[in-house]
């Protein structure tokens, strides 16, 4: 273990200067290029990129540490844990006792979440010590002790890099098809460009790992709030971040919609991320 934890900070390490690198390189106005543009817009798209796989691999270094692995979605997708048939089937029993807490289950995976709502004491502000001293820090692994990092830290990390990845995803140019009037078949309707794929499957595990870190921050969040002294009487540092959160959330459904117009594969990434989304976020 002394050797993952090594490679883990350095992994870390790297990744965090590779990031700050790409926000200090200077940006060349658009006007300032010859032609139409596309030089200009191939480095911007090369930046987006670099900054989406840099914040993935940042997310997969922390991600144990700060969620336990804890599983959110119902298929395997990417690395990601999927949840198992006995998550599934602790959710009917114990819905109605959670309800009575105020605290809701992630549709899919709701049995998971157990342990997860238990570690919320370590997020929980001093003055509610008192409320929370029915939580106690999970240790489900013996090695848990020996990271080199805190959960607190490891949580912010990926915090900031699905946030990160949430924005430049939406960033990448639309495709723009060389035709200058184009004409669309009898029968056939031509796609808007808004409509036309933005990137490629390549990057799907990326958006995997940027929903994941949201959703399970937006719990962490809300368990938070929920304990906290000022619950219900005005607004909190957790109410603003839940709201980043679900515009987060919002734009890599946007994304991967926009994916799955060209790779129907990519319906069942969709498909999760926006039940756990609804799920988080019921519309009224």
């Amino acid at each position: 273990m002394p050797y993952i934890y090594e490679r883990m900070q350095q992994l870390d390490t790297w990744a965090s200067s590779a990031l700050a690198q790409s926000n200090l390189l200077p940006i060349v106005p658009p006007s300032m290029n010859c032609g139409d543009g596309m030089e200009f817009t191939t480095a911007q798209s090369i930046r987006s990129i670099s900054r989406i796989k840099l914040s993935s691999a940042q997310i997969k270094t922390h991600r144990f540490r700060a969620f336990s692995d804890i599983p959110i979605f119902i298929k395997k997708h990417c690395d990601l844990t999927a949840a198992n048939s006995n998550n599934l089937a602790a959710c009917n029993s114990v819905k109605d006792s959670r309800a009575q807490n105020g605290i809701s289950d992630i549709q899919c995976s709701c049995g998971g979440l157990e342990p997860f709502q238990q570690s919320s004491s370590e997020y929980t502000p001093s003055t509610a010590s008192s409320t929370s001293s029915d939580y106690q820090s999970i240790s489900q692994y013996s090695f848990t002790s020996g990271f080199p990092f805190s959960i607190q830290h490891s949580a912010k990390v990926c915090l900031r890099a699905a946030l990160l990845i949430s924005r430049m995803f939406p960033s990448l140019p639309i495709p723009q098809p060389i035709m200058n009037e184009p004409k669309s078949p009898q029968g056939m309707t031509l796609q808007s460009p808004n409509q036309l794929p933005r990137t490629m499957p390549s990057f799907a595990c990326c958006l995997m790992q940027g929903s994941y870190a949201m959703l399970m921050i937006f719990y962490k969040a809300r368990v938070e709030k929920q304990l906290s002294p000022d619950y219900g009487n005005k607004t909190t540092p957790s109410d603003r971040l839940i709201e980043e959160l679900r515009q987060g959330l919002e734009r890599i459904i946007a994304t991967v919609t926009n994916y799955a117009a060209a790779f129907e594969a990519l319906d069942g990434m969709r498909d999760e991320i926006e039940g756990a989304y609804q799920t988080a976020f019921p519309q009224p």
